[in-house]
């Protein structure tokens, strides 16, 4: 299917190239008949068109999507990753900096509510503190109405769990906020996440390194407020999950 889908971007009228920029879906200004003069337009954006790797000027409104995906489009022939073909992860990867935080709240069996990605991996063995998970961002606003205690990522964190932490905040809810802080997102390839320090200051967050069992002891304790502990800790080179084959 997706060899297909490539060869029906590279060839659909809906592209149109010409010049050494390219505009990319709404960016850009058309004249009457909806043309670019001297430009390129794409509208495919997945599967990225081939040609559009030879064109060095990208216009897009909002975050790069086109840009940044031009080295990695699919190549012709090349069939997607399957879950039947690379099984699924099962525990934490081998040399995790977060390890000691779990064994933490393993030891004080500490129910958390967990946020999708990396965070979800403490619902399975040998960790038994993950109660639930139901997608990205949710784990502070579910936790806030049942266990007290979420654990989450710090890209899901600005996906989109602000908001239930300016609500918990407000409502002067008892809540622990764990988040795990690689300063990457973990669910969509490891690309560069953006700093959570500017966005919740307001919430006078505690860091901690993660390796720091000791701080880690003092900190991971839920209270009647709020608390937001950022746990700062970098994902090893050549990272590899323990996997379980279909």
């Amino acid at each position: 299917m997706l060899p297909r889908m490539q060869e029906w971007s590279d060839s659909s009228p809906l592209n149109h190239f010409e010049g050494d920029t390219a505009f990319i879906g709404a960016a850009g200004n058309p004249d009457a008949n909806g043309e670019l003069p001297g430009a390129s337009r794409v509208s495919t954006v997945y599967p990225i068109p081939v040609a559009l790797g030879n064109i060095s000027g990208i216009r897009e409104l909002g975050r790069f999507f086109a840009g940044e995906h031009r080295p990695v489009f699919p190549l012709p022939g090349k069939d997607p990753e399957r879950h039947s073909h690379r099984g699924f992860f099962r525990s934490f990867c081998r040399d995790c900096p977060f390890i000691p935080a779990m064994k933490v709240l393993e030891e004080r069996k500490m129910p958390v509510i967990c946020d999708a990605g990396c965070c979800v991996l403490c619902m399975n063995p040998p960790y038994t503190i993950g109660q639930v998970s139901y997608g990205m961002g949710s784990s502070i606003a579910v936790a806030a109405r049942s266990t007290g205690i979420a654990l989450t990522g710090d890209y899901a964190l600005l996906h989109s769990g602000l908001p239930a932490l300016i609500d918990v905040r407000e409502k002067r809810t008892p809540l622990l906020c764990i988040v795990m802080k690689n300063d990457c997102m973990g669910m969509t390839g490891g690309q560069e996440a953006y700093d959570i320090t500017p966005y919740i200051g307001w919430a006078s967050p505690v860091t901690c390194p993660a390796g720091d069992t000791g701080r880690l002891r003092e900190l991971l304790v839920a209270g009647e407020t709020l608390k937001v502990v950022v746990i700062e800790g970098v994902c090893p080179e050549g990272r590899h999950h323990e996997t379980v084959e279909c």
